[in-house]
């Protein structure tokens, strides 16, 4: 086991004060230094468990608070270190900023690289073989190195049809291909297995897991890992099949035989009569599929989704499933072996590069269905696990012409087995960071849906932020319960209270129907009302920022999607009204089954489930309100079981500690700020 020695503490001391020169004043918190001490114990081997977790708030600088020890460690072990984080505009702040600072301050050498999934680049003889003007014109760009390949760094100026250029692993003819020296996606891989330090996303790092760790990013074995917006990880390695539509699969089995036909007249010599037999094995066993789907007892009285109970599917359609597995199975199996014969033809100069690509198109078209089917039904068809709950499987249907369709899904409902077995189990050592991990004040549900009992350490920090000083949080009295008819007026009034010129005004909503009854309600304020998808979020967030500055009213409603994601500090947001607690009632699939299983254990879903959910998100939407040292101003949470629910204490412990005030009428209470 390696330790935290004093080499390695003088090494982060001397990193730290390095960065002074690269930020002036900068001055680490007292809670980012307890965050490089957690992370630096960790991920030096100073600890009995391998993964540390760590909930640092808004305003403590979490990049580098994980940064500076992640890579002092990794740097001088000489071990390569991956950095995962929510969203690809995330992996190139860090690429492109916070580690090349990094490295200024410090004095460190490293190399770094990104790694995205392989559509986020274009397929050069994609474009080679295009048309389009703008294709031709982002061609010669990178051709000129003026434009490295890549989707989001794209000339604004150029608007192309992306899916028609993207690189594929389907019709992608490898080492065969004139381009793949140049190739973009295979440039980037390269760099991916040299590099010192990858960052990558949750869902590539999910899917690296998956596929067997190590295809792409290294093996959690070698290497340190750092989970930034950890609290999204464990939906992200759930492993939600979108299934497939049985009929609308057998049409695609059809136009796939079309464009086989025509392969097979062109380049007979290349494609023959196996892939008619396999092909018609898979249709076949679709049509088995259908037929046995149309004879079900529900069909014709039950609603558009039918959930199979406990996850237990009919025997007679498990038999069927299954019968569709093995053959379509069979199919990308045989499919893969020709694609592998064809590639080696091209490689060796018997076949023509264009013609290598576009059968492997069809090839790959084929093989894609086959093995789409294939992944949507490996989870309907498996066994329920021994432990833990068992996967939720269903049936959506709708009717089109006077017939059905039918899609076949399935989806874990817990993503812990999988993380334990497949990450921290093996991971030589990992940190976690987010500002939102806890529910009511505690780590139990992060812990618990992540698999990580036996193998963690937490650390919850003190906020950054005085917000006893900077803000009150208030839960007004409310004539009107939540669900009452008149709640939404109340709610639209609580916000006529709380206008102010040049003070931005956020709602968040928990339903549509109620955010669109407040629209109707405000629609008197004119330019001043701004309300979610009726703008796109950039040019709302403009305006808004806009009236602002002008010193007019700005009011935004939205959804519970906006208390991620939306910065506003300052005047751009100084009260942020929760029009109610953002309960989820469970009515996804997932949900119902996590729910039943709960039950059935003699547990209690409400407390085990809904409310460190509800938890979660309340404490994402009063996050929006205090972004800065100097930011004031007024959380309002319209629902008064917050005082009359035993739960509500609960909720209140897992939110920052703002000055409270409940139970009054609003116009008696004050801003921080304010003048009594």
């Amino acid at each position: 086991m390696d330790y935290l020695d004093e080499g390695m503490k003088r090494r982060i001391k001397d990193g730290l004060a390095g960065m002074k020169t690269v930020i002036p004043g900068f001055c680490p918190r007292r809670q980012q230094l307890e965050m490089i001490a957690e992370v630096s114990r960790v991920l030096a081997g100073d600890t009995d468990e391998r993964v540390g977790v760590v909930e640092a708030g808004t305003g403590l600088g979490k990049s580098f608070g994980y940064g500076i020890p992640a890579v002092a460690v990794a740097t001088a072990r000489q071990q390569r270190l991956v950095i995962s984080v929510s969203t690809i505009s995330l992996q190139e702040q860090l690429l492109q900023r916070d580690l090349p600072m990094l490295a200024q301050g410090t004095g460190w050498s490293f190399t770094t690289a990104i790694a995205k999934g392989r559509s986020r680049y274009a397929c050069p003889l994609k474009m080679d073989n295009a048309s389009a003007l703008a294709v031709r014109d982002l061609l010669a760009a990178f051709r000129d190195r003026t434009w490295a390949g890549d989707k989001e760094s794209v000339p604004g100026h150029l608007r192309v049809d992306w899916a028609g250029i993207a690189a594929s692993s389907q019709d992608c003819i490898g080492r065969a291909c004139p381009w793949f020296a140049e190739c973009p996606a295979e440039q980037a891989r390269a760099a991916v297995r040299q590099a010192d330090i990858v960052v990558t996303n949750h869902d590539l790092l999910v899917a690296d897991l998956r596929a067997g760790p190590g295809v792409l990013l290294p093996e959690p074995e070698k290497c340190l890992l750092v989970v930034d917006e950890a609290h999204g990880l464990p939906e992200k390695a759930r492993n939600t099949r979108e299934g497939f539509g049985v009929e609308y699969t057998q049409l695609a089995i059809r136009r796939s035989a079309k464009r086989l036909s025509t392969a097979l007249r062109r380049w007979r010599f290349l494609l023959g009569f196996a892939e008619w037999w396999r092909l018609g094995q898979t249709a076949r066993a679709l049509g088995a599929l259908s037929r046995c789907l149309v004879r079900t007892p529900w069909q014709g009285t039950a609603p558009s989704r039918w959930l199979f109970d406990a996850g237990v599917v009919p025997r007679e359609l498990l038999a069927t499933a299954r019968t569709l597995v093995t053959a379509s199975g069979r199919l990308a199996e045989h499919l893969q072996e020709r694609r592998l014969a064809l590639l080696q033809d091209a490689r060796d100069g018997r076949l023509d590069p264009l013609v290598a690509q576009e059968v492997n198109a069809v090839i790959g078209e084929i093989g894609g269905i086959a093995t789409q089917i294939g992944n949507a039904l490996a989870l309907f068809c498996a066994r329920n696990p021994g432990t833990g709950p068992p996967p939720a499987r269903w049936i959506d249907r709708r009717e089109e012409h006077g017939q059905w369709r039918h899609r076949l899904r399935a989806a874990e409902v817990s993503a812990a087995a999988f993380l334990e077995e497949m990450l921290w189990r093996r991971t030589a050592g990992a940190a976690l960071a987010s500002a939102t991990i806890t529910s009511m004040g505690t780590f139990d549900r992060f812990v618990e849906t992540c698999g990580l009992r036996g193998h963690v350490r937490t650390l919850r920090l003190p906020h950054v932020f005085d917000y006893a000083q900077q803000g009150v949080l208030c839960v007004p009295q409310m004539a009107n319960a939540p669900d009452a008819p008149g709640h939404t007026a109340e709610v639209c009034a609580l916000i006529r209270a709380r206008l102010r010129p040049g003070e931005g005004l956020l709602t968040l909503f928990t339903s549509r129907q109620a955010m669109n009854q407040a629209e109707d309600l405000l629609r008197d304020l004119g330019p001043a009302l701004l309300v979610q998808d009726r703008l796109p979020k950039s040019e709302l967030l403009r305006r808004h920022a806009e009236n602002i500055q002008d010193g007019r009213l700005s009011v935004i409603l939205g959804m519970q999607s906006m208390s991620e994601g939306v910065d506003l500090p300052g005047k751009l947001c100084a009260t942020v009204v929760i029009a109610k607690l953002p309960f989820s009632v469970p009515t996804h699939p997932v949900e119902i089954t996590e729910a039943t299983w709960l039950r059935q254990q003699g547990r209690d879903p409400f407390r085990e489930m809904t409310l460190p959910a509800t938890s979660v998100k309340l404490m994402q939407s009063v996050g929006r309100l205090i972004r800065k040292e100097t930011d004031t101003g007024m959380v309002i949470i319209a629902d008064n079981r917050m005082t009359t629910r035993r739960y509500g204490q609960s909720l209140l412990k897992g939110l920052p500690p703002f000055r409270l005030d409940l139970g009054r009428p609003l116009a008696q209470i004050q801003t921080p700020g304010t003048p009594p």
